[in-house]
C-alpha cells in the first residue's frame, strides 16, 4: 500500500486499526488468535474475497452477539486487510484497506513486503481497543454465567422484520432449541408454548403492544419430549419516535422447580390441615400472648365461630367458659403463658346452642432453636359423658353411703339433697314426706347452694302442703314417675311460681320415693338455668327414689343396711389417639409423639407388622389386611397385638385410608391408631365370665333361660335342652309353637310382655311340653339384670318343675271345697227349724190371701179389685218362699267356686233374712251399719255368705248362753285404708279367753260340746283365698268382734 493511500485509510478510520493476515491470524499488535476471534467476529480471507468479488460492501451478523461488520471493497485484496473498529450501539465497522500481502508495520519501519507498518499512535489505539474488547468479552462471559445460574434466558426480536436478532445460551437450553441450527423462528417458539396457555399469552402480548408498555407473564412450555416447564417472562418493547416497534427484548426465567416446590408446599399444608381436621377433638393454636392463629372446623362448629370473633383468649373464655370455671382457668392459663409450662385442665365450655359440656384441655408450647415460645398448640377433648357418668356414680355412691350410715330419713335428707345438688349441678333441693293422716305432702328439708339465697322460697315451701296432682310434688305423687319442668315461671300448675320467679328459679324436676307402688315422699330440685336432665338421669334418680323408699321401710324391720357391693372404677385420663402416615412401601413416615406409648421416632421406617406379636397366631386377619392395603383400599378398626415402646404387649386399633397424588399415583396411607389394650383384656375377661356363667347355669338344678333386654331368647342351659328335646332355634319361637300349653299361652304372653315393658320381675305358672309329649307344670321366675346406669342388659328366667306340687294343691283345694260344702250342710241342718218357719210363713200367708180372693169372687156381684189384690199378695208370698228356697239351695248344692263382681251389702241382707228366725228365737236385737258408696266385691258370693252365716250363728249361739244383760248383734261395713271393704260382726256374748285368742282359727279347735271346730278355720281359708284377712278381737264392754277385709276391685276387673 502506498503511504498516501495508507494515511488516507487511517484518517477515514478515525479509530483503532489492526491488520489481519491472509491466514486469518490476528496481528501481533492485537494478539488475537483463531480461538479468540469469535468475540470480534474476524472473518476468513475466503469470506472477504467473496465479499470483494461481489464488488461492493458486505455485512455479516454474528449469532454470538450484536456485532455488525461492514466491509469496504479494495481492489487487489488477497490475503489480509486493515480494519477500523468502532462501537456504535453494538455495531462494529470494518473498512477494508490494502491487500494483506503488505508487510507488517513495526516501530514505524516496514519490515517486509508481506505487511504494512503502523505508527506508534496507531499501535496505542489498537491496544486500547484490545483492552476494551477484553473487558467486553469478560462481561459477556459473566452475563452468560449469571443467566445460566439464575436460569434466565434472553432474546431480542427485530420489531420490523419480526425475526430474532439474538438468543442467549440459556434461552436455547430453556426452550430446548439446538444452537447449531441457528436462530429459531417466531413460529417455532409459539409452537412450544403450552396449548392451554397460548391464547392467554398471545392476548397479553397484544394488549401490551396496544398500550405500548412492558408486560410480565407466567406460562408453561411443552418440549418435544413432553417435558413441561414453567417460565416467567419479562418483555420490554422499544418504539421509534414515530411509535413504530423497533425491538423487543425479553428475559425468560425457568421457575419450574419453584412451581413444583409451591405445589409441594400447598400439598403439605393440605395434609396438615386434613390431619388437624381429622382429629376427633378441638384443635387450636395461639400466639405466645394468646391471640388465635388456627382452629379446626370442629371447634368452630362447637362454638359457632365465637372463638375467632375475639382477638384474645381471655376474651374468648369470658364468653364460652362456665362462670364457675372462669377464675381458675384464667389463673392456670396465665401461669402457663408466663412460665411456658404445659397447660392441662378440665372445665365446662358453652356450646353454640347454649349447653355447657365438660372438656379436658391440654396445651403445649412450640419453641424455636433459641428456646423462645413461638406459639401454643392445644387439644380440647369432650369428656362430658364421662364426667356425667362420674358425677352420677358419685351421687349413687354418696347416697348409698348416706343411707348406710343414717339412722332415719330426717338425718339423711339434708345430706342426700346436698349430694344431688353438688354433684349434678342443681341449686336448690327439697324433700317432701307423705303425711298419711292428712293425705298431703309436707316439706321436711330444703337445701340450697352456699352461693345462693332463697329465703322466701324456703319459707313458702315449708308452709305449703300438696295433695295429689297439685304442683310439681303433687304431680309426681299422682304419676309415680319422675317429671321435668323446663321453666316453672311458665308452668300453670306451680303454686309457688311468683316466689320462684322473684328468686330466679327456672328449671325443675322431681322424682318419687317409692316402696313398691306406694309413694313415701318426693324429692324436687331447681336451677337458675333452663336445663333439661336426660332420660338416663331421670331413670337413675327414680332408682335412687326407690332406694330411699326401701331404706325407710328397712329401718322399721332390719337392724342394718348392707353396704353396696358395687365397686366404682376410677376414670383414667382420656387417652388421645395417635396419628400416622405410611409411604408407598407401607413403612411409617410420620408418627405422633405418643405413638406406641412413646419413642415414636424408633418406629419411623418400619411397618406395623414388623413389631406384631400375632402374625403366626392369627394369620387370617393379617392376610385380609395385606389384601386390603396392597389393593389400596381403606381399612378401619383393625386390631392387632404389637410391642409398646417399653417392650410390653400392646393391643392397637388402627384405621387408615390410601393417599394418591394429583396424577393418581399411590403415596401411602394416612390414619389414626389407639391403644385398646384395656378394652381387649376386658373383652377377654367378659368371655371368660360368660364361660363361667355357662358352667354355672348348666349346674343349676332347673331350667335356666337367658333373654335379651327386648325379651328375645339368647341361650338356655343343658337341662332345658334335655327337657324339651328341641334345638335352641325352635325354643326361640316358644310363642308360636307348642312349647307352652295352648290354654296357658295367652296368659303367659300377657304377663311376659308386661314385664318386658315395665322392666319389673315377673312370676307365672304354666304347663310346658316335654320331650315325651306330656305337659308338666312349671313355675317361671324372671329377673332383670342391669348395668351401672340401671339399663337392663339381660333377663334370667328360672323354670322349676312344680307339677307334683300343683296337683297336690289342686287336690287340697278340692278337699277344702268339699269341707266347706259339708260345713254349709251342717249349718243348714242347724238352721232347719228356723228355715222351715221362714218357708212356711209366706206359704201360710199365701194360703190366707188365696182364700180371701175366693170369697171376693163369690160375692154378688164379685169384688174383682179386692180379688186382684189378694191374688197379687199370693204371688208375692210365693216368690218370697221361692227366694228363700233358692238361697238355701245355693248354700247346699255342690258347685266349683265362681268369682264374680257383686254388691256385698245385698249379700249381707240376704244372709240376715236366712238367719232372722234364729236371731229372733234367741231374743237378740240385730242392727246393721252399712257404709254407702262402697265399691263392689270380686269373689264367690256363696262362699262369702257362708262366712257371714258362720260368724252370725257363732255369735247367736254364744249370746244364747247369757242370761243377764242385753243380747246385741251388730254388723258394720266401712272402707279400709287400702281402698277395700272392712266387715265387722260385733256380739255381746261371753267373748273368748285371751289365752285362746290365737287358737280360735286352728282346725278342730272348739268350745262347743257338739262342735267339730272347723267353722272358723274354713272361714279363714275362704277369706285368705279372696286375698283378704280375718281376725278376732275383744268387744267392749264384753263379747267378741270378728273382722275381715276384702281387697278393692281393680278397674280392669
Amino acid at each position: 500500500m502506498r503511504p498516501a493511500r495508507w494515511d488516507s485509510h487511517l484518517k477515514r478510520a478515525g479509530g483503532q486499526s489492526f491488520y489481519l493476515s491472509g491466514a486469518n491470524d490476528a496481528t501481533r499488535s492485537t494478539s488475537y488468535t483463531h480461538s479468540n476471534q469469535k468475540p470480534v467476529a474476524a472473518f476468513r480471507a475466503d469470506r472477504h474475497r467473496a465479499l470483494a468479488q461481489k464488488g461492493g460492501a458486505g455485512s455479516f451478523r454474528s449469532a454470538e452477539g450484536p456485532w455488525t461488520h461492514r466491509c469496504a471493497h479494495s481492489s487487489g485484496l488477497e490475503s489480509g486487510f486493515i480494519a477500523k473498529l468502532s462501537m456504535n450501539g453494538g455495531r462494529m465497522s470494518l473498512p477494508f484497506s490494502e491487500p494483506a500481502s503488505a508487510a507488517p508495520i513495526k516501530g514505524g519501519v516496514r519490515q517486509s513486503n508481506s505487511a504494512k507498518l503502523l505508527s506508534a499512535d496507531e499501535t496505542i489505539e489498537v491496544d486500547e481497543a484490545k483492552k476494551a474488547e477484553d473487558r467486553l468479552r469478560r462481561i459477556e462471559i459473566w452475563l452468560a454465567q449469571a443467566q445460566r445460574l439464575s436460569r434466565t434466558g434472553t432474546w431480542v426480536l427485530d420489531g420490523t422484520t419480526r425475526r430474532f436478532l439474538y438468543w442467549s445460551d440459556e434461552s436455547y437450553r430453556i426452550w430446548g432449541f439446538d444452537p447449531l441450527q441457528g436462530l429459531p423462528s417466531r413460529d417455532d417458539m409459539w409452537e412450544r408454548i403450552h396449548p392451554d396457555d397460548g391464547e392467554r399469552v398471545w392476548g397479553e402480548v397484544q394488549e401490551a403492544l396496544r398500550e405500548k408498555r412492558d408486560f410480565r407473564s407466567e406460562f408453561r412450555i411443552l418440549l418435544p419430549d413432553e417435558t413441561v416447564k414453567y417460565l416467567e417472562a419479562n418483555t420490554h418493547h422499544e418504539f421509534s419516535p414515530l411509535g413504530a416497534l423497533f425491538e423487543v427484548i425479553c428475559t425468560n426465567v425457568d421457575v419450574t422447580e419453584r412451581k413444583y416446590a409451591e405445589q409441594a408446599l400447598r400439598e403439605s399444608e393440605r395434609k396438615h390441615r386434613q390431619l388437624i381436621e381429622s382429629v376427633p377433638c378441638h384443635f387450636w393454636s395461639v400466639t405466645p400472648n394468646g391471640e388465635p392463629i388456627c382452629v379446626n372446623q370442629r371447634l368452630r362448629d362447637y362454638f359457632g365461630n365465637r372463638f375467632e370473633d375475639r382477638k384474645r383468649d381471655m376474651e374468648v373464655l369470658q364468653g364460652v367458659l362456665h362462670p364457675d370455671d372462669v377464675a381458675e382457668t384464667e389463673k392456670a392459663l396465665n401461669h402457663a403463658f408466663q412460665t411456658g409450662e404445659p397447660f392441662q385442665r378440665e372445665h365446662r365450655l358453652r356450646r353454640a346452642d347454649g349447653e355447657y359440656r365438660w372438656h379436658r384441655v391440654r396445651a403445649e408450647p412450640q419453641r424455636d432453636p433459641d428456646g423462645q415460645i413461638v406459639q401454643w398448640f392445644g387439644l380440647s377433648v369432650d369428656i362430658d359423658e364421662r364426667k356425667r357418668s362420674e358425677e352420677r356414680l358419685c351421687v349413687q355412691h354418696t347416697i348409698a353411703q348416706i343411707l348406710a350410715e343414717a339412722a332415719a330419713i330426717e338425718e339423711a335428707a339434708p345430706r342426700i339433697l346436698r349430694a344431688i345438688g353438688e354433684y349434678l349441678g342443681w341449686d336448690v333441693g327439697a324433700l317432701w314426706r307423705v303425711d298419711r293422716q292428712a293425705g298431703a305432702l309436707r316439706c321436711i328439708e330444703l337445701w340450697h347452694k352456699a352461693s345462693i339465697e332463697v329465703p322466701e322460697f324456703e319459707r313458702v315451701s315449708r308452709e305449703f302442703t300438696f295433695v295429689p296432682g297439685l304442683g310439681l310434688p303433687g304431680r309426681v305423687w299422682s304419676s309415680l314417675e319422675p317429671e321435668y319442668v323446663p321453666d316453672v315461671v311458665s308452668d300453670e300448675n306451680f303454686p309457688r311460681v311468683m316466689t320462684a320467679e322473684r328468686e330466679g328459679l327456672h328449671a325443675a324436676f322431681g322424682f318419687p320415693i317409692l316402696l313398691g307402688s306406694e309413694v313415701l315422699g318426693v324429692i324436687e330440685c331447681f336451677s337458675r338455668e333452663i336445663r333439661q336432665p336426660d332420660q338416663e338421669l331421670l331413670n337413675m334418680l327414680a332408682t335412687i327414689g326407690s332406694q330411699i323408699g326401701q331404706f325407710i321401710e328397712r329401718k322399721r324391720a332390719e337392724q342394718a343396711l348392707r353396704e353396696s357391693e358395687a365397686k366404682f372404677r376410677d376414670f383414667a385420663e382420656t387417652a388421645s389417639d395417635w396419628f400416622c402416615e405410611m409411604g408407598p412401601d407401607y413403612k411409617f413416615t410420620l408418627l405422633s409423639e405418643n405413638a406406641f406409648g412413646s419413642g415414636a421416632a424408633d418406629r419411623i421406617g418400619t411397618a406395623c407388622w414388623d413389631h406384631a406379636l400375632d402374625l403366626e397366631t392369627e394369620p387370617d386377619k393379617w392376610r385380609l389386611l395385606h389384601e386390603t392395603v396392597f389393593s389400596r383400599k381403606p381399612f378401619r378398626d383393625f386390631v392387632y397385638c404389637g410391642l409398646s415402646s417399653d417392650g410390653s404387649p400392646m393391643y392397637v386399633r388402627a384405621s387408615g385410608k390410601p393417599l394418591f397424588d394429583a396424577n393418581g399415583e399411590f403415596q401411602g396411607y394416612r390414619g389414626t391408631c389407639a391403644d385398646v389394650t384395656e378394652i381387649v383384656r376386658a373383652q377377654e375377661a367378659l368371655r371368660e365370665n360368660e364361660r363361667s356363667l355357662r358352667s354355672a347355669i348348666d349346674g343349676i338344678a332347673g331350667l335356666v333361660v337367658v333373654l335379651a333386654p327386648n325379651g328375645e331368647l339368647e341361650t338356655v342351659n343343658r337341662q332345658c335342652l334335655e327337657y324339651f328335646g328341641r334345638s335352641l332355634e325352635w325354643l326361640k319361637n316358644w310363642g308360636t309353637n307348642d312349647a307352652v300349653h295352648p290354654e296357658d299361652l295367652p296368659r303367659v304372653v300377657e304377663i311376659f310382655s308386661r314385664a318386658m315393658t315395665s322392666g319389673l320381675p315377673y312370676h307365672v305358672d304354666s304347663r310346658l311340653r316335654g320331650i315325651d309329649g306330656e305337659y308338666r307344670w312349671f313355675e317361671a321366675r324372671g329377673v332383670p339384670v342391669g348395668d351401672d346406669s340401671g339399663r337392663i342388659v339381660r333377663w334370667y328366667v328360672l323354670l322349676t318343675d312344680v307339677d307334683d306340687r300343683t296337683r297336690a294343691l289342686a287336690r287340697l283345694d278340692q278337699m277344702q271345697s268339699d269341707l266347706a260344702h259339708l260345713n254349709r250342710l251342717s249349718m243348714m241342718g242347724e238352721m232347719a227349724a228356723s228355715l222351715s218357719h221362714e218357708i212356711l210363713h209366706p206359704i201360710a200367708t199365701a194360703r190366707n190371701n188365696a182364700r180371701a180372693g175366693m170369697r171376693f169372687l163369690e160375692m154378688d156381684p164379685p169384688n174383682l179389685d179386692e180379688a186382684r189384690e189378694a191374688l197379687g199378695c199370693v204371688v208375692r208370698d210365693a216368690d218370697r218362699a221361692k227366694d228363700i228356697v233358692g238361697r238355701i239351695r245355693s248354700q247346699i248344692k255342690r258347685a266349683p267356686p265362681q268369682k264374680e263382681r257383686f254388691d256385698f251389702h245385698e249379700a249381707i241382707n240376704e244372709v240376715i233374712v236366712m238367719v232372722q228366725s234364729a236371731i229372733t228365737k234367741s231374743g237378740i236385737s240385730c242392727s246393721t251399719r252399712l257404709m254407702d258408696g262402697l265399691v263392689p266385691v270380686q269373689g264367690d258370693r256363696v262362699q262369702l255368705q257362708q262366712v257371714l252365716v258362720n260368724l252370725i250363728l257363732n255369735a247367736v249361739e254364744a249370746m244364747s248362753s247369757i242370761e243377764d244383760g242385753t243380747r246385741e248383734l251388730s254388723i258394720r261395713t266401712e272402707q279400709s285404708q287400702t281402698g277395700g271393704i272392712l266387715v265387722a260382726v260385733h256380739d255381746s256374748g261371753p267373748g273368748v279367753d285371751p289365752v285362746n285368742l290365737k287358737r280360735v282359727f286352728e282346725p278342730f279347735y272348739t268350745t262347743k260340746i257338739s262342735g267339730i271346730g272347723m267353722g272358723l278355720s274354713i272361714c279363714q281359708t275362704i277369706i285368705n283365698g279372696h286375698g283378704g284377712r280375718l281376725w278376732m278381737s275383744a268387744n267392749e264392754p264384753r263379747g267378741a268382734v270378728f273382722q275381715f277385709i276384702l281387697p278393692a276391685v281393680e278397674e280392669s276387673s
